[in-house]
């Protein structure tokens, strides 16, 4: 019986679940709002790098767009970005 396991682990592709939870127990989680920020990032550099936006555009847009946010969703994102990288 231990043999016909062993074989089964060794042929069978759906026996390779265990090393998806072995990988991932070693990655740390990203949370949502560190997800948020480095989209956000991404977003504001790309909006720099194509449009030509002087800092106070660019400052109101990003005003903007976090005041149409939920105020839970925004009272956490403010709280993210005044904290380091």
């Amino acid at each position: 019986m231990v043999l016909a396991v062993e074989n089964r682990q060794a042929i069978d592709s759906r026996t390779l679940g265990e090393i998806f939870y072995l990988v991932s127990d070693e990655l740390s989680d990203i949370t949502l709002i560190r997800a948020f920020h480095l989209l956000m990032q991404i977003f504001v550099d790309t909006i720099v790098d194509k449009f030509s936006l002087t800092t106070k555009e660019l400052e109101q847009l990003l005003t903007t767009f976090m005041e149409t946010l939920p105020k839970c969703l925004r009272n956490r994102f403010l709280l993210t970005a005044q904290m380091p990288n």
